[in-house]
Formats: structure tokens, C-alpha cells, sequence
């Protein structure tokens, strides 16, 4: 939807690396976005290709060639932007290790594909609303195993359509509010089964925006996410409620300051299943509350502006390392209180570095 805010005159660049910030031990980041006439065209690469390996085995006069693959996570996206119209295509591939020996393979791998449309903005009489829609396929969460003749699927596959807005709500000139109401519907079936579940998913999310001054802005944003489950025999219901609180403070030095906290609230989960064998029907009810209240999340980093189309953007998580990610008052993630370990703990990191160059 926001895609015309990038407006680079000529073009924008992006780069970055990662250690330790991701599911995998390391990503590359790369970007890139120019208008092409009217037509708008941006595109965004992020992950490790993992690791390969080829051997060749001859005993005899049969030989045998393996590749094993694993370790690799990407996501490209591509988006399209013409006039008031948003248009994108999202691909993601995880492979946590696979193996192809002759004719053999085990295949442990997720891919999924995701279309969205958006707008700036739609206006309906005096409000002005930025809605999308998506599609997404998805398929993984398993293995696809081949030894001889026999293949074994227990991956599953996923279709969802969404549909959701932005709706800004009254504020001011340094405050900025907006509700995002959206409403998914998925269909979740394991490949090598008769039937599958059908869900509903209900997100809301409120946000609030502080410009406090010209160098000092806040932020909170709330969500809560009702959702419900049918099945054959089996109906759930689940209610997901998140928060986070964020602050950047520009200095007058060219750097900003960024921190933000994010809070587990509880959840609910509610299952029930009947099941009917041999005449004799068994239901199952399950009832969870999860109310690890006190769980939270740290995050901290600065921006340098090297100049005014060069942006350096940092992760440095010195907070997470200071207060770890409760409530107690141990001031080290080690579980030690020597002043020298919790030291070098806020001050040692691996650090993100994200390039942004806006010609």
C-alpha cells in the first residue's frame, strides 16, 4: 500500500547483512526500487542459500550420486505500483535438509507463494481508507520421503484468502491513530489425507503515533486475534492478544536512537474432537491458557545519516542483553552476576548493518 513512499528520483538501493538476527546463523539483504516512467518497480532478496553437497560413490560398476542440501532460507518479493494501485508477489523457500541418493530423496522443505493488490488510499464519502487483499499457498511443514517404490507425504498444504484496511481515526497534529480491522480464511489439509480444517481468522490492530517534537517520537501498538477451527469431528477456538511500545529520538549529531519493547500477553485455546470407533463415539475437550504475562521482548539500535540519501541502519541489542527478556532482576542473559560477564554482555554484540542509498 505504501509503496509510493520510497519516490526516489533516480533509484534506491539497499543492503544488509545479519548475524544471529534470523532463524539461521546468517542473511544477506539486497534491495532495489526505480520508477520505470510511470510504472513503479521494486524488489527485495533476503536469506542464505545454505549449504550443498555432491559425492560420488562407485562400488564396483554402480555408482551412486548424492546431493544433500539444508541450512537454506530466502524470501523475493517483487511489487508492482501503478497510479492509486499496489500490486506485489512474494515467494519463500526454507529447506532444513534434504537428501537425494539415485533414484531415493527426503525432501524437508516449505515453499509458499503469496499475491497481494493494494491501494493508497480508497476515499468512501469523507473517510479515506487503505485496504488489500492477499492469496497465499503454502506447503511444508513435513517430509516427502521416496526409498524403492514407496513415497510417504506427511506434508501439508495451506490456502488462505485475506482482506482487511488501515482506518485512520481522529487525532492531531502530533498524534496519529489508526484501527486495521482485517478478516482471513484459510483451508489446512495434510497431503495424504481425506479431509482437512477449515479456520477463520479475525485480526484487529490499533496503533498510536506521538510526534512529540521534531527530534522525539513514540509509539504503542496493540492487536488481538480471534480465531475459530472446523474440522471433521474437531472445532477450535483461539484468542492471540500482542502489544509493543517503541521510541526513536534523533540527536544532532545525524544519529537516531531507536528502542522498543514488546509484551506476551496471554492466550486461550480451546479444542474439541469427537472421534467414533466401532460404534463407540469418544469426545475430547481442551481447554489452555497460557499466561506467561511476564515474558518481554527487548530491541535496540541507532541510524546513522551519513548524508542526506545515505543511511546506515544498526541492530545493537544492548537492552535485551541488560534486562534478558523477563521480569527478574538478574541483569546478565548468562544467569551470572559478575559485574565484568554482565558488562561485556551490554557491550559485546553481533551487530546488523543495513545500507540504504535514495538517489
Amino acid at each position: 500500500n505504501s509503496w509510493s513512499n520510497v519516490n526516489p528520483k533516480d533509484f534506491y538501493l539497499y543492503f544488509g547483512m545479519d548475524n544471529g538476527l534470523s532463524n539461521l546463523a546468517s542473511s544477506y539483504d539486497i534491495g532495489f526500487a526505480k520508477y520505470f516512467k510511470k510504472i513503479y518497480w521494486g524488489t527485495y532478496f533476503s536469506g542464505n542459500l545454505g549449504t550443498s553437497t555432491k559425492t560420488k560413490t562407485t562400488v564396483g560398476d554402480t555408482t551412486t550420486k548424492t546431493k544433500t542440501t539444508g541450512d537454506s532460507e530466502w524470501v523475493f518479493n517483487n511489487t508492482i505500483g501503478i497510479g492509486n494501485l499496489g500490486l506485489a508477489l512474494n515467494l519463500h523457500f526454507f529447506d532444513d535438509g534434504s537428501t537425494k541418493s539415485g533414484e531415493d530423496f527426503s525432501k524437508d522443505t516449505d515453499f509458499d507463494i503469496t499475491l497481494k493488490a493494494g491501494l493508497k488510499e480508497l476515499a468512501i464519502k469523507k473517510t479515506k481508507i487503505v485496504p488489500y487483499a492477499a492469496i497465499n499457498y503454502s506447503i511444508g511443514d513435513g517430509t516427502k520421503v521416496k526409498t524403492g517404490d514407496t513415497i510417504t507425504n506427511n506434508r501439508t498444504s495451506l490456502f488462505s484468502v485475506e482482506a482487511g484496511a488501515a482506518l485512520p481515526l481522529k487525532g492531531s497534529k502530533t498524534f496519529e491513530q489508526t484501527l486495521s480491522p482485517s478478516v482471513k480464511f484459510y483451508t489446512e489439509k495434510a497431503v495424504e489425507a481425506d479431509h482437512g480444517t477449515f479456520g477463520i481468522q479475525l485480526p484487529v490492530t490499533y496503533t498510536g503515533l506521538v510526534n512529540a517534537s521534531d527530534n522525539f517520537a513514540f509509539g504503542f501498538t496493540a492487536s488481538l486475534e480471534p480465531s475459530l477451527g472446523f474440522g471433521k469431528g474437531a472445532f477450535s477456538f483461539g484468542l492471540t492478544p500482542s502489544a509493543a511500545f517503541g521510541l526513536t529520538y534523533a540527536t544532532k549529531k545525524n544519529i537516531d536512537l531507536n528502542a522498543g519493547i514488546e509484551f506476551a500477553l496471554p492466550s486461550y485455546s480451546y479444542s474439541k474432537t469427537t472421534t467414533t470407533v466401532l460404534g463407540t463415539t469418544t469426545t475430547t475437550k481442551t481447554s489452555s491458557w497460557d499466561g506467561n504475562d511476564a515474558s518481554l521482548t527487548f530491541s535496540s539500535g541507532f541510524a546513522i545519516k551519513v548524508s542526506k540519501n545515505f543511511l546506515i541502519d544498526c541492530s545493537y541489542e544492548a537492552l535485551l542483553s541488560l534486562f534478558g527478556n523477563d521480569t527478574s532482576s538478574d541483569l546478565t542473559t548468562t544467569g551470572s552476576t559478575n559485574f565484568w560477564n554482565t558488562v561485556n554482555s551490554i557491550l559485546v554484540h553481533n551487530i546488523g548493518f543495513d545500507f540504504s542509498i535514495k538517489l
